[in-house]
């Protein structure tokens, strides 16, 4: 599915609440849209990548499945407060396949 359709399906299907659907590294993230209010990872991390956290805004947040495939995951929540300041919560465990380069 090329990326037009997707952005197309993606608004009729969750309205106003999307605003862009981009497959791409997700390690590196998209430093040159940065900062983000908000990033989703679907796929699991053995460490939240420390790419996506750089690109959080102040009070953004970054929610990623965190663990070892096959074993104990973890939903994380990051949340940005400052420059070098995050803070971590766990959402709940999870079952994802892992995040590939």
């Amino acid at each position: 599915m090329d990326a037009k359709r997707q952005k197309e399906d993606c608004r009729r299907g969750l309205k106003a609440y999307c605003r862009l659907v981009i497959g791409a590294d997700g390690w590196t993230g998209l430093p040159n849209e940065a900062p983000f209010h908000f990033i989703l990872v679907g796929a699991a991390a053995v460490e939240p990548p420390r790419a996506l956290m750089e690109q959080l805004a102040e009070g953004g947040r970054l929610v990623v499945p965190v663990g070892e495939q096959g074993a104990s995951q973890v939903l994380l929540e990051i949340q940005r407060a400052d420059k070098e300041t995050y803070t971590k919560r766990e959402l709940m465990g999870v079952s994802y396949v892992p995040l590939v380069r």
